[in-house]
C-alpha cells in the first residue's frame, strides 16, 4: 500500500517532445502550399504575365530563325536558339521576387505566433510555383522548338523530349534561385 501511495504521489513524466511549432513539419508544409496555390490562382495577372513573358522570349529567336536547315551557319543559329533559353532564369527572378517579398510580409506577421517555420515558408513558395513553372516551360518549349525546325535531323523528334526536360530544369532553377 505504501509503495503504491509513493508511486502515485510522484508526478507523471512528460513524454511529449517540446517543439517550437504546434503542428508537425509536413502538416505545416501542406497548409502553406495549399494557401500559396490558392493565392497564385487568385493572382491571374502574375500567372498571365509569366506565360506571356515566356511566349515572347521564345518567339524572339524562333521567329528570327524560322525553319533552319543543316548548314554550319544554321547549326550556329540552332546553338544560339538553345543558348537563348539561358535568359529565362533572369527574367523569372524579376517576376518572382516582388511576389516573394509581398508574401514575406504575411510570413513576418505570422512568424510572431509561430504558425509555421521559415523553412516551410520557403519550401512552400517553391512547391507552389512548380505547376505553373511546368506550364510556362511547356509554352516556351512549344514556341521555340517547332518554328526553328528542331526535330528534323537524323534523330527525328527523339531529342525534343530531352530539350523539354532541359527547359523544365532551367525553369525550376530560375524559380528556386529567385
Amino acid at each position: 500500500q505504501e509503495l503504491k501511495r509513493k508511486g502515485l504521489a510522484k508526478p507523471v513524466p512528460d513524454k511529449t517532445k517540446v517543439t517550437t511549432y504546434a503542428t508537425p513539419f509536413l502538416f505545416q508544409l501542406r497548409m502553406v502550399v495549399t494557401r500559396h496555390n490558392l493565392a497564385l490562382w487568385r493572382s491571374a495577372d502574375y500567372l498571365f504575365t509569366r506565360i506571356i513573358t515566356h511566349g515572347n522570349i521564345a518567339l524572339f529567336p524562333s521567329l528570327s530563325l524560322l525553319q533552319l536547315k543543316f548548314s554550319v551557319r544554321d547549326l550556329q543559329y540552332r546553338v544560339f536558339g538553345i543558348f537563348w533559353s539561358t535568359v529565362l532564369p533572369a527574367i523569372l527572378m524579376a517576376n518572382i521576387q516582388p511576389l516573394f517579398i509581398f508574401n514575406r510580409r504575411t510570413f513576418i506577421r505570422e512568424a510572431s505566433s509561430r504558425i509555421y517555420s521559415p523553412y516551410v515558408f520557403a519550401i512552400g513558395q517553391l512547391l507552389g510555383e512548380i505547376p505553373y513553372s511546368l506550364l510556362c516551360a511547356f509554352v516556351y518549349w512549344l514556341l521555340s522548338t517547332w518554328p526553328m525546325g528542331f526535330g528534323k535531323g537524323a534523330e527525328g523528334t527523339a531529342g525534343n523530349g530531352f530539350q523539354l526536360l532541359m527547359i523544365i530544369f532551367i525553369e525550376l532553377f530560375g524559380v528556386s534561385l529567385g
